[in-house]
């Protein structure tokens, strides 16, 4: 029987090289692209496309802070705004589907949980990564991190729409994204008031 004990992660590079390796196996339909498009503003550690013809911009941390998410969030963002650069830059992708923002890390702490949890539907997919080695070989295990949708209660009436943001019933976009902030705000006061 072989024993196998878990592996901290301590570089992004590292795991970067380990989702990458092993994200198409994990998401059947899913292809990792060769190398990621160098963009400043949108930076993702793993470019990969989905089976629809979607982005999936994935960012790697060993830890994910707030700031994390947050890169996650503008890198995606910054995708959607310049959906013209998709198919030129990245082959297969498609232009009309939406970029998707993935973050994975070695662990979550708390704070990341709950502005993970106060996004609601407009948080990029959360996964753990955990890295396991025995004296030959190692594994990879994934777990996707638990993040309940915001309920209309926390969200003053507004309610869940198809693409995943809150807004309230016939609201614009640009209410979708002034719902987003205004929650960031309320949790970035409760961090900073404990």
């Amino acid at each position: 029987m072989r024993l196998l004990r878990r592996r901290p992660v301590a570089d992004a590079r590292e795991l970067a090289a380990c989702v990458a390796a092993s994200l198409a196996g994990l998401f059947p339909g899913l292809r990792v692209v060769a190398r990621p498009p160098a963009v400043a503003e949108a930076m993702a550690d793993v470019v990969a496309v989905d089976a629809a013809g979607g982005l999936v911009l994935v960012v790697c941390e060993p830890t994910a802070a707030p700031d994390t998410v947050l890169r996650a969030l503008e890198c995606a963002a910054w995708w959607r705004e310049h959906r013209a650069f998709i198919p030129r830059t990245v082959p297969g992708a498609l232009e009309e589907v939406p970029p998707s923002a993935v973050v994975v890390a070695g662990r979550f702490p708390g704070g990341t949980l709950r502005m993970l949890r106060a996004l609601g539907g407009a948080a990029p997919t959360a996964i753990e990564c955990r890295l396991y080695e025995d004296g030959d070989a190692g594994g990879v295990a994934f777990d996707v991190v638990a993040t309940p949708l915001v309920s209309t209660s926390e969200t003053n009436g507004a309610q869940e729409t198809n693409g995943g943001q809150v807004a309230s019933p016939g609201a614009p976009p640009r209410a979708c994204a002034e719902g987003v902030v205004e929650r960031l705000a309320r949790l970035r006061f409760t961090e900073a008031s404990r």
